[in-house]
């Protein structure tokens, strides 16, 4: 089986492998996030099958629970760090996409046992401090990506996972907007390997004028909760009631923990003004 290492800066790693009728279909999406071919023993495997070439239904004589998302199927089990991803037709260019955006729910939950979470969020980047900037879809995220001018950098508009290492750092890992596949707006790449630190958080909302206004932590707790649920709440689908709920309380509390240690603040921004020298001023104090 062709395999792409996908790694994280907590230290987890995964082998992405294919059988050879899913093999086109991961190649494509390890081209978009940049992986390499590579194989590490002893670490995870995502194992990419087409439907009908393992039996997942019978594997569930063996220990292993099926969580069923139609268009893709995942096979878990408490003993084995492995995870099966039976993936249905690509029978149009929006499910092919979408699918690529399900296989972000069993790097979430292993991040989410270390500390991490997904934020529904753009990650900018300037002399090697990240600002994540949290808002829903359609709300301005993607247009402050494109505004800010050099030295600053945008690695991702949309989505970002952020993780914590070793030393109880806060790191963000660019994540493809796969929405602009769905609807053909562009084909771009994101290098999904390069963390970032993450400096500072901002709740972003349109304004007239340009303003950071700091916001206490209970309320920041709250609105990364909310972003980081937008992102899961595909994968609580088909969950039992008490699975769901653990899987709940464990994103509410790594969304405090997050919130206690990177400062957050309101984030009012204009169409016409520089925005990001705001952003300078408050991560500089």
């Amino acid at each position: 089986m062709k395999s792409y290492s996908f790694r994280l800066a907590d230290g987890s790693e995964w082998n992405i492998t294919a059988s050879k009728k899913a093999e086109n279909w991961v190649d494509k999406m390890a081209s978009i996030m940049q992986l390499k071919q590579h194989y590490t023993n002893n670490r995870p495997r995502l194992i990419f099958t087409r439907m009908g070439e393992v039996s997942i239904p019978k594997l569930t004589l063996d220990g292993w629970r099926l969580q069923d998302l139609k268009m893709l199927r995942f096979g878990y089990h408490n003993q084995i760090p492995d995870v099966i991803c039976e993936l249905g037709e690509d029978r149009d260019k929006v499910k092919e996409f979408l699918k690529m955006w399900f296989v972000l729910f069993p790097i979430c939950r292993r991040i989410q046992n270390t500390g991490g979470l997904p934020l529904h969020a753009a990650l900018i980047e300037k002399d090697g401090k990240g600002m994540l900037i949290l808002a829903p879809g359609g709300t301005g995220k993607s247009t402050c990506s494109r505004r800010i001018p050099s030295p600053w950098k945008a690695h991702s508009d949309d989505m970002a996972l952020v993780v914590k290492n070793s030393d109880d750092q806060y790191l963000a890992h660019p994540y493809p907007t796969w929405s602009d596949y769905f609807w053909q707006r562009s084909k771009g790449i994101w290098n999904v390997e390069r963390p970032v630190k993450v400096s500072a958080i901002f709740f972003l909302e349109r304004s007239d004028k340009d303003k950071v206004v700091p916001v206490q932590k209970v309320e920041a707790a709250i609105k990364i909760n909310q972003s980081a649920s937008e992102i899961c709440r595909v994968d609580w689908m088909d969950l039992e009631a008490k699975e769901q709920r653990e899987m709940k309380i464990r994103l509410f509390n790594n969304a405090c923990e997050l919130a206690k240690s990177v400062p957050a603040f309101k984030l009012q921004a204009s169409l016409t003004g520089k925005f990001w020298e705001k952003i300078a001023d408050a991560v500089s104090h």
